[in-house]
């Protein structure tokens, strides 16, 4: 058994390293934003809010496999099984080039029936396209680099894992610098900047596994459909919440594309920024975690990942509070690195943002909740509470909201669905623990 200063160590040892992972890969996208929104106009900037949620399916893609395979592996190497979580470790890896590859020809393929299904509206659509045919072809870089991001942490380098991915964000920013102010490539460069800075960042990663010092190596193996099934509905609940913010950002395109104006858009592609910051931290607290959970579920050291739940619970509420601090300090600041300081949208800006705020703390609990039964390989659950937040209460939401409301207070529906939604992974918590509980007494 730990004592619970050990396990608070631990515990902060592999969250901080996996919450600064995940805040820094966000800057691929939200630099991005900011250099297009300057460097470009604002309707490209519209353009790539509009393509985030197709990014952020490369990275839910990723996340959905790595935890998948980290949870399997972090079981495995709690047995004392090393050979057999370096095969699953490599047929990780390998069905992410296949399905990287397969990925880059249909999207070629359907590139238009793509952009208009993202929500492109005429003034965006030429935008949206270059910036997709851009980043198309460095899919692999994209589902890759956040794959082995997360297996580095499992590999018991969590602070390595976090200096790769600083170093990366500083190449992209010094790349679309020089794209878009220099070289004038404007979205393309963008593009080009981060995609180039995530296949630099892969060199890095593997450098690192077919080193000497690494536990998961890459091993032969032979491929196994149950076993990439199982690693898939195990990781799926991560990727939902890593999608989430990208499926949320879908919703709200759509439905301002077809009720509101090109203002609008804009604006939202401010606030999805702000929401997407929230998600990732929050994400990054459950995945940091998770490989200690599922250490200790393997060991069966109930109430040491009972523990570190809390931990991640109080991290999450704590860290809201911050946020929504930090937002309505600095809404203003928030609002000029997008469009400027003078710009007419700064007002809308700032009252959209005070909506939004409100939902970090419900937001951040859900996103701990699913990723904690995740972590215990309760993925159905899980599941659950992930495709809710952000798809039928975020739906129903945006409608009652609108009906009830007016469309003038279209950003309070992301509030009252992460509520709702919490109600439910509450309960759903609550008796899958009383579940687990009953199982261990039939096991005594």
């Amino acid at each position: 058994m730990n004592s619970d200063s050990a396990l608070l160590r631990k515990y902060l040892r592999y969250i901080v390293p996996a919450m600064a992972g995940q805040l820094i890969f966000t800057l691929y996208i939200i630099v991005d934003g900011i250099f297009v929104a300057r460097g470009v106009s604002e309707t490209a900037l519209a353009a790539v809010s509009i393509v985030t949620p197709f990014v952020t399916l490369l990275f839910a893609i990723s996340i959905t496999f790595a935890v998948g395979t980290s949870t399997v592996v972090a079981r495995l190497l709690g047995e004392n099984r090393t050979i057999e979580a370096r095969e699953v470790f490599t047929e990780s890896v390998a069905a992410m080039f296949v399905l990287s590859i397969a990925g880059s020809v249909l999207i070629f393929v359907f590139i238009n029936p793509l952009s208009g299904l993202l929500g492109a509206s005429d003034a965006t659509l030429p935008y949206v396209k270059q910036y997709l045919l851009t980043i198309v072809p460095f899919i692999f870089s994209f589902i890759v680099s956040y794959n082995l991001e997360l297996l580095l942490a499992t590999d018991g380098y969590p602070e390595r894992s976090t200096i790769y991915v600083t170093l990366g964000v500083i190449l992209n920013v010094f790349l679309d610098w020089y794209t878009i102010f220099r070289l004038d490539w404007g979205i393309v460069g963008a593009g080009l900047a981060t995609s180039f800075s995530q296949t630099v960042v892969i060199a890095i990663y593997l450098v690192h596994f077919s080193g000497s010092r690494a536990t998961l190596r890459f091993k032969r193996f032979r491929f196994r459909k149950g076993l990439l099934r199982r690693e898939f509905m195990c990781g799926l609940p991560s990727g939902i919440t890593e999608m989430s913010p990208g499926i949320v950002t879908f919703i709200f395109n759509n439905f301002i594309t077809a009720f509101l104006h090109d203002r609008e858009l804009i604006i939202y592609s401010i606030l999805s920024y702000v929401i997407l910051l929230a998600s990732v931290l929050a994400n990054g607290i459950a995945q940091g975690a998770q490989p200690l959970v599922s250490y200790y579920h393997g060991r069966r050291e109930r109430a040491s990942f009972h523990t570190i739940f809390g931990y991640e619970i109080r991290t999450g509420i704590a860290l809201s509070v911050i946020e929504i601090i930090l937002v309505l300090t600095f809404g203003n600041h928030i609002a000029a690195l997008f469009v400027g300081s003078d710009s007419n949208l700064n007002d809308d800006v700032l009252s959209a943002l005070r909506f939004i705020a409100v939902a970090f703390p419900v937001l951040s609990l859900n996103i701990i909740i699913a990723g904690y039964l995740t972590a215990l390989e309760r993925s159905r659950v899980a599941v659950v509470i992930s495709l809710m937040r952000c798809t039928v209460t975020l739906v129903v939401s945006i409608a009652v909201i609108s009906i009830v409301f007016g469309l003038s207070k279209l950003w309070l529906s992301l509030s009252i669905s992460e509520a709702i939604c919490l109600i439910f992974a509450v309960r759903i918590y609550k008796k899958t623990r009383s579940v687990a509980a009953s199982e261990e007494l039939n096991d005594m």
